[in-house]
């Protein structure tokens, strides 16, 4: 930077001399032309080489399926011995809520008619679903046990990683993010 500006320097002088010869009314300009010469007969510096690019390696993030590191772990019930092979997931036709993960999921609402009491669920492309009891959401076989004003209460089933599976019960509350029944 201070290189450019001493390059400018003279640049700059040659411009004030050159308005002041123009101010004085056609006065002679044989020095100023003189002047003007020298500047341009001095040697030019030497240009600074370019700096190094260096090449963009591009990362491949390969863990997009494995839990999300920035939210807490849920409990899972203990198993104990062989009785969690016994526990199996629900065979029924998939409905449109289990293509998404519970967490993409949000509970916005509720509609009560009579005799019927649904709860408001938002997907992630922002389309909004009636659920009720015995219905099924969430990728992990969540099926519906209770809908209240201000939640939903799902037993889900998710393999125990030794061939079994447990039940474990998740909470989707109004507003919030959805959580471990207790």
């Amino acid at each position: 930077m201070r290189r450019q500006l001493q390059a400018l320097l003279p640049a700059c002088g040659a411009a004030c001399i050159l308005l002041l010869a123009g101010c004085s009314g056609g006065a002679d300009l044989a020095d100023l032309q003189a002047y003007a010469n020298e500047i341009k007969a001095r040697p030019k510096g030497p240009v600074e080489p370019l700096p190094e690019i260096v090449t963009y390696t591009p990362f491949a993030y390969s863990a997009s399926a494995k839990r999300n590191p920035f939210e807490q772990p849920l409990p899972v019930r203990p198993v104990v011995g062989p009785g969690s092979r016994e526990i199996k997931p629900p065979e029924h036709a998939k409905e449109y809520l289990e293509n998404f993960a519970l967490g993409d999921l949000s509970m916005v609402g509720t509609i009560a008619r009579p005799g019927e009491f649904y709860a408001l669920v938002r997907e992630p492309d922002g389309g909004v679903h009636r659920v009720r009891p015995g219905m099924f959401m969430g990728q992990n076989y969540g099926r519906i046990t209770r809908v209240s004003d201000s939640e939903i209460e799902l037993l889900e089933v998710v393999t125990d990683g030794v061939g079994g599976w447990v039940e474990r019960n998740r909470l989707v509350r109004l507003g919030e993010a959805i959580a471990s029944a207790p």
